[in-house]
Order: C-alpha cells, then structure tokens, then sequence
C-alpha cells in the first residue's frame, strides 16, 4: 500500500504500473494481482486508507455524541484538515486523474459522498433530538466540505488559480463551526439569546 501510494502520488494512476509498484514494495507481481485483484482497486484501496474518509474512524463517532453541536463540529473540521493538508498534493492528483477516467472518477467521487453523507446523517441525529434547526443537511455538508477542500488545494500550490491559504487550519475550523452552529442553532435557542440582549 505504501509503495503504491508513493508511485500513484509521483506517476498518477495511468503513469504508475503494478510491476513498479510490486518491484517497490519487494514483492513479485502476481502477488499484487492475488490480492488486489485489479489496480483499480488497488487504487481504490489506497484511496480508502489515504483519504479524508479514513478518519470516520469509531473513534470519530464516540466524539461526536456530545451535547455541544459547535465543539463537535470544529473537531470534525479539524481531523479532516489534519487528514487532508499533509495529503493535499495526492488529493490534487486524484482530482486531476479522475477527471480522464470513469472508473476512477467513480471511485473518487465516493470520498465526497461518504463524507456529507456522514455530516448530514450526524445533523439529522440532532434535529431529531431537537438540538438544531431542520435546514437542507445534505448542502450543509457538500458546503462544509468544500469550504475545507478548497484550503486543502490552496495548500497544495496547485491549480495556480486558488488562493493561498488566508488562514491557518485551527482558525478555519474555528470559523466553519461558527458559521454552521449559528446557522444550526435552534429558534427556540435564538429567541431567548435575542431576549437576553435587549
């Protein structure tokens, strides 16, 4: 899995071969086939333990069954940019490389997917528990999602076109949440801050 990381982050998907990779990791080749069936699945593997989706960890859920809905969501922030940032050259390239082919946009395209999927089953938990407002869950997350890619790739140095960073991860994060949980927080919870101001 290393060794096919660094190759398919060096090379790209359709530059990096199985013989290269199996000759990296001191293996013979049949050895990657019988185990990985194909390299796109391979890839799909090393997306899968590389990506921000390998921190849905158990771990992550247990963090999340507090109370305190704009902590949780920063935490949430966080532990993508501390997955994301150091990976955010490979996250390019993933992009760029799903962009030419079907089968790894499919694969690709599942990391985002997991993600909001993820954020918006945690806001529809709350809802339910009343601790937020009903909105749109399924925007929310592909919102808070691309609000933390678009400062991944602007830390990748690539595509030229995207800003360099305005602020560091921790602020970021600090910033989402605040935005998220204001505009999560409940009517109920809105009035009686109202009221307590005037």
């Amino acid at each position: 899995m290393e060794a096919a990381f660094a190759l398919f982050a060096e090379k790209g998907f359709a530059g990096a071969t199985t013989r290269e990779i199996a000759e990296q990791a001191d293996v013979n080749e049949v050895t990657v086939f019988r185990h990985f069936g194909s390299k796109e699945t391979l890839f799909q593997e090393v997306i899968e333990l590389y990506s921000p989706v390998a921190m849905l960890t158990q771990e992550l859920a247990q963090r999340l069954t507090g109370d305190d809905v704009r902590a949780n969501l920063e935490h949430l922030a966080a532990q993508y940019l501390e997955v994301a940032t150091p990976r955010a050259k490979v996250i390019h390239l993933g992009m760029m490389e799903a962009s030419r082919d079907p089968e790894l946009r499919r694969i690709v395209g599942q990391i985002p997917e997991r993600l909001e999927k993820h954020l918006a089953d945690y806001l529809m938990s709350l809802e339910q528990r009343k601790m937020v407002r009903s909105r749109d869950y399924r925007l929310l997350a592909h919102l808070f999602y691309a609000m933390l890619l678009q400062h991944v790739l602007a830390y990748s140095g690539t595509p030229d076109c995207v800003r360099r960073p305005l602020a560091s991860d921790r602020e970021l994060a600090a910033t989402l949440a605040d935005l998220m949980a204001e505009y999560l927080r409940p009517l109920h919870a809105a009035a009686s801050t109202e009221g307590g101001n005037s």
